[in-house]
């Protein structure tokens, strides 16, 4: 009776103090508020007539004012919280484009996935992985013999063991961009990326299109998985659009599939999506010449909460839709591959270089006396540059 009787106090101290809490965060959510409403005058006028330089020094004054105002840390947390929350809501409104300022995040390390059974299921899909390898270095096996759901389903095993998307969205998100011929691969300089977009409540949602919040993936993908799809796309190419989009269920059905087909024996463990995921990047640490932290590795699972910069703020986005490949038997490349435009990068290089003639002459008038300027020509700024490096030469 006692013990019953202690139980039940802890239980309504535990609450009292949970609800102390609140009404205390709530009380500096209100106040924030209000300091919200005296400090940024600028935020009141329309978006078109808000000037930033008055704004980031509202911002200043903001500051100063709440770490006057609240002198412990929990209590500023709330306060630069409900300034974020105050932009991000404008920002979704239209009233305004504005930066979200920088707020204090405390990163909790994910609790590790590395169990005893997460061992023995990494540990059959590397065999599995093994076995796969010597059934495509068999002398009759061949691509054209491969089915649809087969290609589709050696993309995605590749994708998640060699080119590190091993969460079930993203997997997801590949498929169906492959299946309803929406995928589009781009390229800069040496940088070939896939764009994925897909909506999750477990991950962090960066981009609104429509409505809806949805997370933006920038995925680089590996070599092994580029050449699986370019196979795909090139039996895909005359082939209508899948319908139906494909979920969770299906595309592990598909993945399942071909894992027996490949080696039923070895994959006795690994009876779920979430499994295969988080089983694919033990694989993918233990491939020669891969060195893969526990961070990236956490990463690339999902257990740390990230998106990618998007396409305003990438410095690889200014991109046109140009072939990849010259080769006209691949001519699936002109729709599925962008990248910088050829002529516009040539003409890019030779504007460059008039500029730059330009400035030279400019710089060497400088030297010359005012009586000894002779016609801006590039011979003329050559012969100059000759005579200066001899000056100058030790």
């Amino acid at each position: 009776m006692n013990n019953i009787l202690h139980s039940f106090k802890s239980k309504i101290g535990h609450l009292g103090r949970v609800q102390k809490s609140a009404n205390k965060k709530s009380k500096v959510a209100e106040r924030t508020d209000i300091l919200i409403n005296i400090t940024f005058d600028e935020l009141k006028k329309p978006k078109d007539e808000i000037n930033h330089e008055i704004y980031e020094n509202e911002l200043f004054v903001f500051f100063d004012k709440i770490q006057k105002e609240f002198s412990i840390k929990s209590e500023l947390k709330v306060a630069y919280k409900q300034l974020s929350k105050f932009i991000i809501e404008g920002n979704k409104q239209g009233k305004w484009d504005l930066k979200v300022p920088i707020s204090e995040v405390r990163y909790k390390e994910p609790l590790s996935f590395r169990n005893n059974q997460w061992f023995i299921q990494s540990s059959q899909l590397n065999q599995w992985n093994q076995s796969w390898l010597n059934h495509l270095n068999q002398d009759d096996t061949n691509d054209s013999n491969y089915k649809d759901s087969q290609l589709l389903a050696s993309i995605l095993i590749s994708a998640t063991i060699y080119g590190g998307l091993c969460v079930p969205e993203e997997i997801i998100a590949l498929a169906n961009c492959l299946k309803n011929k929406t995928l589009n691969i781009y390229f800069q300089k040496k940088y070939i990326w896939i764009d994925l977009i897909y909506k999750s409540p477990y991950r962090a949602n960066n981009i609104v299109i429509g409505d809806d919040e949805l997370c933006y993936r920038k995925w680089y993908p590996d070599t092994i998985t580029l050449f699986w799809i370019h196979n795909f796309l090139k039996f895909q190419s005359d082939k209508k659009v899948a319908s139906k989009e494909l979920d969770q269920d299906s595309v592990w059905k598909i993945i399942h599939s071909y894992l027996t087909y490949i080696d039923s024996h070895s994959i006795t463990h690994i009876d779920t999506f979430n499994n295969f995921c988080l089983a694919s990047i033990g694989v993918t640490e233990n491939i020669p010449g891969v060195n893969l932290c526990y961070s990236l590795g956490d990463y690339c699972v999902g257990k740390i909460s990230s998106s990618s910069l998007k396409k305003t703020f990438h410095f690889l986005n200014d991109t046109k839709s140009i072939p990849l490949s010259r080769d006209n038997q691949i001519n699936y490349f002109s729709v599925y591959f962008s990248g910088s435009h050829e002529t516009n990068r040539k003409n890019n290089i030779d504007r460059g270089f008039n500029i730059l003639n330009k400035d030279i002459i400019h710089t060497l008038r400088e030297f010359q006396d005012e009586g000894k300027q002779k016609k801006n020509t590039n011979q003329n700024a050559l012969n100059e540059l000759k005579l200066l490096l001899k000056k100058t030469k030790h």
